[in-house]
């Protein structure tokens, strides 16, 4: 992320607090990950508290929530707040805003994908901003809310990965320049291991430049992958490519 100063938030394959540059295990419970986690994505607005209080606890009755919201909010303040000696949220009665002097993966990945200039952020840096889906392994099943959020920004998130992927290998691979087109192509094949048309493109990336062997192993790898999830077989043009090389 740009910067080591303050607070960063690694929310892209797992959930990581820093202060300074430095991990912060005090953030240890998945409601208060959640809760800073909403408030960093969704940071234009401020956040009525009794809607926060139904999103994180929607089992408990409007005072034990916002009760409950308090206590989350003051343990973060605590943990966030006193370290750095300035405040990161903005608390009234009724609401709350995480303030923006904070960095995310999740925000520098999207201002990359909006970038006019390439060369000012090469793909390989933005596409190395995403690690994996979003807040990989924190679930909170009782609040239903909050985990539909989360798996809209997780599928909107993965979507504009791979849509950056595929670009920038067929970019490459029609100028030429088969190497950096693999690269974006074994990506691509990592975050979607059964698309079989980024496969063959591997394969194909792989024979023009020269690498024989590893096509073919591509090809094996994708046949396992296909029958592994799938429970099928490599459909006929990949076959035929096999063939081919």
């Amino acid at each position: 992320m740009a910067s080591h100063s303050g607070l960063s938030l690694i929310l892209l394959g797992g959930f990581e607090a820093r202060l300074n540059g430095r991990s912060v295990s005090g953030v240890a419970y998945n409601k208060m990950r959640a809760l800073l986690a909403y408030l960093a994505v969704e940071r234009e607005r401020d956040h009525r508290r009794e809607d926060l209080a139904a999103m994180f606890w929607p089992d408990n009755d409007p005072a034990t929530a916002r009760g409950n919201l308090r206590r989350t909010l003051a343990d973060l303040r605590r943990t966030l707040e006193t370290p750095l000696g300035k405040d990161l949220f903005l608390v009234g009665k009724e609401t709350i805003r995480l303030l923006p002097a904070f960095s995310s993966d999740v925000k520098d990945f999207i201002v990359a994908l909006h970038t006019s200039h390439p060369e000012d952020l090469p793909e390989e840096a933005a596409i190395a901003l995403y690690r994996g889906d979003f807040l990989a392994g924190l679930s909170l099943p009782e609040s239903p809310e909050f985990e539909e959020w989360a798996q809209a920004q997780s599928e909107a998130l993965h979507c504009h990965a791979l849509a950056l992927l595929e670009t920038a290998w067929r970019r490459h691979s029609r100028t030429g320049d088969h190497g950096k087109a693999l690269w974006f192509v074994l990506r691509h094949a990592e975050l979607e291991p059964w698309d079989e048309d980024v496969h063959r493109q591997a394969m194909l990336l792989y024979a023009r430049n020269g690498q024989k062997s590893a096509a073919l192993e591509q090809y094996e790898i994708c046949r396992r992958i296909l029958h592994a999830e799938l429970a099928s077989s490599p459909g006929k043009e990949t076959q035929l490519l096999f063939t081919r090389i």
